[in-house]
């Protein structure tokens, strides 16, 4: 939620509208006992990490990394790593198998 709302959300697209409404987005909280509505509303939510059900819950084997004016990108973790790395991609046409030519057919 967004410091100093002092009430509660009234539903669902609310709570995320709230969370949504600040310029940073490093990380949130989610608590709820409905996993669906957690995996819902954490894609939801404009942020680097989302938490749910507990606080404390970063360790150094996690990216870590914000959106807005939180930052960009990811450190630690495959993610991080990742950011040093070079890619490249190679995409080749698919080919069309060989036609016999010529001969009688099998």
């Amino acid at each position: 939620m967004n410091p100093g709302h002092e009430e509660g959300a009234r539903s669902e697209d609310e709570a995320v509208e709230l969370a949504n409404a600040t310029p940073y987005g490093l990380g949130s909280y989610l608590f709820t006992t409905d996993a669906d509505q957690a995996a819902r509303v954490a894609d939801r939510i404009d942020a680097g990490m989302v938490f749910v059900n507990g606080v404390g819950l970063e360790g150094a084997e996690l990216p870590f990394g914000g959106v807005k004016r939180s930052g960009f990108g990811r450190e630690l973790g495959r993610a991080g790593i990742d950011e040093f790395a070079n890619r490249k991609l190679i995409r080749t046409a698919a080919t069309r198998p060989a036609q016999p030519t010529g001969g009688s057919p099998s």
